[in-house]
């Protein structure tokens, strides 16, 4: 590096504007570090963050349901929006215009929260030293570098500055290599910002050094995993052959994940680089994969047995796995553009070459993709919500559903979006069903049923019971989802065109499946149509004088259901929604009216998603009930897709296959039975995502959040809520400072503040229900295990002591009886002696000469039930209540 060379670049923008800067260049980087650091928390949501800090997907979550960790992520994620290039959501959270930040860091977003939390709470030693760095250049910008690599330092001080490394020595180093450019900055701390930028325009003089991989792979199976879905922190990527360079190439590697950041690993085909893979980690045998600390619940494509990863035919094998946490498809880039370490080549076949210079302007491409197909690769196309009882897994399925279906439902009052899901359920759009011991195949797919009409005009003509094959829950859905159809007109617009040309022609007649039919509009009855039968079984039909009334309202129903009146199945869809007595009528009908809408061109094939619900999914006997198309529901035996499968059903003979529009949800209740326990098919097929208590959600500042919420049309001075917030104020035994204050928080209408300015205006000194949810689970885990413990939804109504105490004698209590069935020394190890008493056994006399048989070590207990005239009110204490015996429950005094 020489002074032509420095004041040949000097004139360039980039180094003019640092510069010329008068503020710090990241002010608003440090603004925003700052304020986290001052930020006032309650030990409580001390103890949480840096609960949280260690798990980043739990953390997230937390945040997506708790307002003060939302506000509290955001203002981290605007934190490392400043630091690190490539952070998550940078465009959205950083301030500055030209989005600048300190450096392309790489830094995993979990360690950079958990880095934070550690700052600012000095709970545990930083991990990673590209963490540490970023942390005091942005708050000691003179003293520090915003060169972050430690990697990076060393080879720029071996290699440029020519003398050993020295960590504490780096930026004096620094400074004194640059001091014979006489570099000037109006604002001293962006001097070393303004030396580093100079390093990078140098660094060919410099980095001899691997900092990523380029592999050629043309076959375009990256695309399909550029969305990775929610419940996944990461997805396995492999290469049949290892690095070029070998070890030295595998240890520059190895020190970048070391060091808590990922490397880059592009993609290229046709000389072109085309997506980028970010890996955080890599193993290259079966001993290495054994030590990794993975979170293998997470990682997409995980095989704990490293030969397991190969291709299809198992002519290719891993000889390298990488742990990658995104894909990202790039605006084309020349392979040339890049260089390679120690001049090897570019990558060929299967070769991964080692890069050690990335060129700038790099872009990724944002993909527009239709809402139905962005909801397709976001959520997997079969799931389940497992966990305890209680933790509103059937209360998530309405949200999952309704996202399925392009619904938002962020920030939609939860009246809003069950009226929604209701309407899409009478759509047909989604299907509820439980699955129970009694579940079978031809409930659920296909059967023989007997019918007591055989779908001729009239029902009083039937009187003879036949048998049919009837689609079940599975087959109707699949039918409809692979017919779905679809128009951008409203059905009353379809209809008063088909209506009007009706009565333009005066009638229209047609053959139906088994009568010729004569439709006769009349312009006072758009609502009804008149169906005359030509040929009928009743003899005045024949003549042509009876009537048969269709209604405009059933047909709409056919047409919201989605059925294709030109598929062959039609006529037994619209069967099973409008009964068999008039199937026939309402088939012909409805295809006349199907066939006019199609001529005019308004309907469309675009495929609307559907969803079936299954609750309770563990309760039936799933191999039974899916039968053979177990195998069909899995995403690459889908109709439309490579693998495609179809099967053919015993009963009706149809060929069958599963739709790539139709998603399953199941819930299951670990409770009932064990994860480890279901079927080894269907676990295999299911993505499961667990639920499990958030006690989290009941700290009180929420609790009130949501008590405004439920009555937020009420006035300050309205009766009811004055009761309702006594009510809660007794139970949580809190007081307001400033009631004017406190009232005046309403007109903020921030729900992200709330909480936080709660906890400046109430002193809350009772009960915590938080604390008290995770004092019961405790002990449950302890006697029993976690897939017993109680979910939160039972106390997250619980806004006084008489609901609380109805939760516990309807909900809770119930439950751990049936934990412990018989064994109530334990429910009174987990309630205390407040709810769980001895039975005085001088009240039992036995009957005489049966001595022997009386054990007299047994111990009987009794639940003692504080309501007036239930059972077990008569085994209560004198001086004890409820209340106190939710003290003795949580070993707080009692006053």
């Amino acid at each position: 590096m020489k002074k032509e060379d420095i004041d040949r670049l000097i004139p360039e923008e980039e180094f003019q504007k640092i510069i010329h800067e008068k503020e710090f260049y990241f002010s608003k980087g440090r603004e925003a570090l700052q304020r986290w650091l001052d930020l006032k928390v309650s030990d409580q949501l001390k103890e949480d963050l840096i609960r949280l800090s260690g798990d980043y997907t739990q953390f997230q979550e937390i945040a997506e349901l708790d307002p003060e960790i939302a506000k509290i992520k955001d203002l981290l994620f605007e934190i490392i929006s400043y630091l690190d290039s490539h952070a998550k959501d940078k465009i959205k959270y950083n301030k500055y215009p030209d989005k600048r930040t300190v450096a392309r860091a790489s830094v995993r977003m979990g360690y950079w929260v958990d880095g934070l939390v550690k700052l600012k709470f000095k709970n545990a030693e930083i991990t990673g030293p590209s963490i540490i760095n970023a942390f005091y250049y942005i708050l000691l910008p003179e003293e520090n570098s915003p060169l972050l690599s430690e990697s990076m330092r060393e080879a720029v001080t071996k290699n440029l500055f020519k003398r050993p490394y020295n960590p504490k020595n780096f930026v004096l180093d620094l400074k004194e290599y640059f001091e014979k450019f006489d570099l000037k900055v109006e604002n001293p701390e962006n001097y070393t910002l303004l030396a580093s930028s100079f390093l990078y325009k140098f660094y060919s003089e410099w980095g001899e050094q691997v900092i990523g991989l380029m592999a050629s792979d043309g076959t375009g199976w990256h695309e399909e995993e550029l969305y990775l879905e929610s419940k996944y922190s990461g997805l396995i990527v492999w290469n049949s052959s290892k690095p070029v360079g070998g070890n030295e190439t595998l240890n520059f590697l190895h020190k970048i994940n070391n060091e808590g950041n990922t490397f880059p690993l592009y993609v290229s085909s046709g000389n072109l680089v085309r997506y980028k893979i970010e890996i955080s980690d890599f193993v290259v045998n079966q001993k290495e994969l054994e030590l990794v600390n993975w979170d293998i619940s997470k990682i997409k494509y995980y095989h704990n047995n490293f030969s397991e990863y190969k291709d299809s035919d198992g002519k290719k094998k891993a000889k390298i796995v990488f742990l990658a946490e995104s894909i990202t498809k790039l605006e084309p880039i020349p392979v040339s553009n890049f260089k390679f370490y120690k001049n090897f080549q570019k990558p060929v076949h299967h070769n991964l070459a080692p890069i050690k210079w990335i060129p700038d302007g790099e872009k990724s491409i944002e993909l527009e993709i239709p809402n139905d197909k962005e909801k397709q690769v976001n959520s997997p196309l079969n799931q389940i919500f497992f966990g305890p009882p209680g933790t509103g897994k059937t209360y998530r399925t309405i949200n999952e559903a309704l996202r399925i279906l392009g619904v938002d439902a962020q920030d939609t009052q939860r009246e809003q979006l069950k009226e929604e899901f209701d309407k899409r359920v009478a759509a047909g759009q989604i299907v509820f069903t439980t699955f129970h011991q009694s579940m079978n195949y031809e409930e659920f797919i296909e059967g023989i049923k007997p019918n007591l009409d055989n779908g001729d005009i009239d029902e009083e003509i039937n009187t003879e019971i036949e048998y049919v094959i009837k689609p079940g829950i599975f087959k109707r859905i699949s039918e409809r989802a692979r017919n779905s159809i679809n128009s951008q007109y409203s059905f009353d617009d379809l209809w008063n065109e088909y209506y009007n040309n009706l009565i333009s022609k005066g009638a229209v007649e047609f053959t139906s499946v088994s009568s010729e039919l004569k439709l006769e509009p009349s312009e006072s009855k758009i609502e009804r149509l008149g169906v005359r039968f030509k040929k009928s079984y009743d003899p005045d039909a024949a003549e042509g004088k009876k009537v048969f009334p269709v209604s405009k309202n059933i047909i709409k129903k056919l047409f919201d259901n989605q059925i294709d009146a030109t598929e062959s199945n039609a006529r037994q869809e619209i069967r099973a929604i409008v009964g068999g007595g008039r199937a026939t009528t309402y088939y012909a009908v409805y295809k006349s009216f199907y066939d006019f809408v199609s001529s005019k061109g308004k309907l469309n094939s675009k495929k609307q998603n559907y969803v079936l619900i299954i609750d309770e999914i563990n309760r039936g006997n799933v191999s039974q009930i899916f039968g053979e198309l177990i195998t069909l529901i899995e995403k690459d035996k889908r109709l439309g897709k490579e693998e495609e499968l179809k099967v053919t059903l015993p009963y009706s003979h149809d060929k069958f296959g599963v739709p790539d529009n139709l998603y399953i949800i199941g819930t299951m209740n670990t409770a009932d039975r064990s994860v480890e326990a279901l079927d080894t098919a269907l676990r295999r097929r299911f993505s499961f995502r667990e639920m499990p208590p958030i006690p989290e959600l009941l700290e009180p500042t929420l609790m009130l959040q949501r008590l405004w919420l439920k009555y937020e049309d009420l006035q300050w001075d309205d009766p009811k809520w004055i009761s309702v917030e006594k009510d809660f104020l007794e139970l949580h035994k809190a007081k307001i400072t400033n009631r004017k204050a406190y009232e005046l928080l309403e007109q903020e209408n921030d729900l992200n503040l709330l909480p936080i300015r709660f906890k400046e205006l109430i002193q809350f000194e009772g009960i915590n229900l938080e604390i008290l949810l995770k004092t019961i689970n405790r002990r449950i885990e302890k006697l029993l295990d976690r897939d017993h413990l109680i979910g939160h939804s039972y106390l997250i109504q619980a806004y006084s002591w008489a609901e609380l105490e109805k939760s516990f004698y309807e909900n809770i209590i119930p439950l751990l009886q049936e934990y412990f069935y018989g064994d109530y020394a334990k429910i009174g190890a987990i309630l205390g002696e407040g709810f769980v008493r001895k039975q005085d056994d001088n009240l039992i006399e036995f009957a005489s000469g049966f001595e022997a048989e009386i054990d007299n070590e047994r111990v009987i207990y009794q639940i003692i039930d504080y309501r007036e005239g239930y059972p077990g009110n008569q085994y209560k204490q004198p001086d004890m209540t409820f209340e106190k015996a939710i003290l003795k429950l949580m070993n707080l005094p009692i006053a």
